[in-house]
Formats: C-alpha cells, structure tokens, sequence
C-alpha cells in the first residue's frame, strides 16, 4: 500500500505545479486534478492513464528524472483521491480545505470536465434527475472560467456546499 501524501507534500506539489505552468504555460494545477481524479473514480471505464497524464503534467518540458518523479506524485495524489471516495476511513481532505476559494472553483472545473468526458452518460443522467445539484456543481466550476457569468455572492453560496454535491453524484453513481 503507498503511503498517501501529507498536506505539506501536496502544497510543495501544487507549487511545483503553479511554477511548471508559469514557466511553459501547461499543465495543471492540483486544485484541478483533485476535481478530475474525483470524475475519474465515478467513471463507469476509468480510462488509461495515457488519455490525461500528457496533459496534466507537460513532462516533455522537464528531464527524465523530474518528470518521472513528479509523475509518481501525481499518481499517487491520484490513488489518495479515489481512497477518499471508495474509504469511509480515508482522512484525506481536498486541497481547497486548507487553500483559498478559488481552488475550489478549480476543483469543481476539473470534476465537470473529467465527468463531461469520461462520465458523459452518468452525468447527463445525474443532472436530469438532480438539477439543482448539478448546478451547484456547475455554478462552482463556472466561476473558475472568470467569464462574469458568476458572481462572487453565487459562487459563495454554491462552494459551501460543492462537497455536499459531489457526494450526491457519488451515491448516485
């Protein structure tokens, strides 16, 4: 069993993250990833890691040994997240619990999109049924396009409750 990633080892991750997508303007941030692995593990057929690791972590920009080891960390915050969903006794809390609001909104837009592309069928289901939930959901990750479609005061009320939702769509799963 990996031992999972402690807090600090996360905010060191999601800084090297932050600087890799300054520096070469790809990549994502962990925010991002933690919404994703979340869509991941509801996914019906999780798909190969090859679909998403080349893009979440651009490793043609790092050397060798940086991009296998930040590659391992990423597939172990990736192993922590689907623990935390399918473990009643997981401890592990999102990044966005200990960071600032605006990586809930992240957060929230890599769930949408991970779900939009590899849950597409259970998340059209999902929202039919549960509407109000999913746009919640939405409302989050919305904010994180900046588009001026949310409000500050929407996204304030919908972050609240994001973790609420996203275990709804896990029950529904």
């Amino acid at each position: 069993m990996n031992t999972p990633l402690t807090l600090e080892d996360r905010l060191a991750l999601a800084e090297r993250m932050d600087d890799l997508m300054d520096e070469v303007d790809a990549g994502w941030s962990v925010p991002v990833m933690e919404g994703f692995f979340m869509a991941l593990a509801l996914a019906p057929e999780p798909p190969d890691v090859s679909a998403w690791i080349g893009e979440a972590v651009p490793t043609a920009s790092l050397t060798p040994e940086e991009a296998t080891s930040l590659t391992s960390l990423v597939m172990q915050l990736h192993t922590d997240v689907h623990d935390f969903l399918h473990n009643e006794d997981s401890e592990w809390v999102p990044l966005f619990a200990h960071t600032e609001p605006m990586d809930t909104a992240l957060t929230a837009l890599g769930f949408v999109q991970g779900m939009e592309h590899f849950a597409k069928v259970q998340w059209k289901m999902f929202t039919k049924e549960h509407a109000k939930t999913a746009s919640t959901i939405r409302t989050v990750a919305d904010y994180a396009l900046e588009d001026g479609k949310v409000s500050a005061d929407q996204f304030e009320i919908a972050e609240k409750k994001f973790m609420e939702c996203v275990f709804e769509v896990v029950a529904f799963g």
